[in-house]
């Protein structure tokens, strides 16, 4: 009776302190914690639901759109099944968190990790993250002078994306739940990203395609963005370069933009028969970065692509042998790099957001 009257979800969280005598989070010291409940027959509502979404994309695919959106679909129902086990969430969560660390990125990047001993299927407590969700940082901001504004942009938007762009090119696991709401925004401009019901691990052939593509993007080489959709087996009615690579570009840089009902748009001239399914998160990731860019600032010319080019070209040396995975710390004169510049003293957030 008591969750009757509550929105269909998968689950609710707080957060809390543990007590004296709880077990060790191992990761946080001041006792403060998360705490996330599964609803009663969750699982049971979603899968009602996802079967409604499905039959609705196999309509738009035949009738709308020239793009594959049943693959899309069937891929996010797989993925959402996942997330009502809280177990695998901790376990993925957790590694995440150290593959991040281990690259030397923590000290702006936060990701939680679970409390031994309090995790099961249905809960989940995890350390806490204090932080102002990113599309709600306008009253925090409002004060700060437009040059301050500008940078403190740069560095979120810098290190969220790099955030994802670590996590898909090198290891290939990733938080697959990309919504502003997921992202949080803590004192001096570091970044925490939360929930991880929803993940992705890439196969390995998957993920250097896509890393060839990254490549091919920034230095758009419209044959070579041609070759890697090939790759990555997205499959068009014809093969045609120049459409292709503008729908590469839409589709998998923030530079680009691809709107399927436009009737200008390359997915009506060049419909996708067949879009992979590995592929269908990474395109959403590549979705919120450029729905975060315009929203934040939206004279800002920001490359997802030239971001993660460093990534994706020690990804590929490591593959054939002649680099050593997460060899690469972007340098500070990269244009989107998350880090202060050398003549950069002062961090443009207020102590504390």
């Amino acid at each position: 009776e008591f969750y009757a009257g509550l929105p269909p979800a998968a689950a609710a969280a707080t957060h809390a302190r543990l007590a004296e005598g709880a077990p060790d989070s191992g990761c946080g010291k001041d006792g403060t914690v998360a705490v996330k409940v599964q609803y009663p027959d969750a699982l049971k509502t979603m899968e009602m639901d996802l079967g409604n979404i499905r039959t609705a994309a196999w309509y738009l695919s035949k009738t709308e759109l020239g793009f594959d959106l049943v693959s899309p679909v069937d891929e996010l129902a797989k993925q959402i099944r996942l997330e009502f086990d809280f177990e695998r969430e901790a376990h993925v969560m957790n590694e995440i968190g150290k593959n991040l660390r281990d690259q030397g990125v923590g000290d702006r990047i936060q990701i939680p990790c679970s409390v031994r001993g309090l995790t099961s299927k249905r809960l989940l407590v995890m350390s806490y993250i204090d932080g102002v969700q990113i599309t709600r940082l306008g009253n925090t901001m409002k004060d700060l002078s437009p040059m301050k504004r500008k940078l403190g942009i740069k560095r979120i938007l810098g290190a969220v994306s790099e955030a994802y762009g670590r996590m898909m090119l090198y290891e290939g696991l990733f938080q697959a739940d990309g919504h502003p709401g997921n992202i949080l925004v803590m004192k001096g401009g570091k970044v925490g990203l939360i929930d991880y019901g929803q993940s992705k691990q890439l196969p390995t052939e998957a993920r250097l395609a896509f890393a060839r593509l990254i490549v091919a993007l920034d230095n758009e080489d419209k044959p070579a963005i041609n070759k890697a959709l090939w790759d990555m087996e997205v499959v068009t009615a014809r093969d045609d370069v120049e459409l292709r690579a503008e729908m590469g570009s839409g589709m998998f840089d923030t530079r680009g933009h691809v709107d399927p009902f436009d009737p200008e748009s390359p997915i009506k001239a060049l419909p996708v028969k067949k879009f992979p399914s590995d592929m269908f998160f990474v395109l959403r990731v590549v979705q919120l970065l450029r729905g975060l860019a315009n929203a934040m600032d939206p004279d800002m010319e920001f490359s997802s692509a030239s971001q993660w080019r460093p990534f994706a070209e020690d990804a590929l040396r490591t593959a054939s042998g002649q680099g050593t995975l997460h060899g690469v710390r972007m340098s500070s004169t990269h244009p989107w790099s998350p880090w202060p510049s050398p003549t950069t003293t002062t961090s443009p957030w207020p102590a504390r957001l």
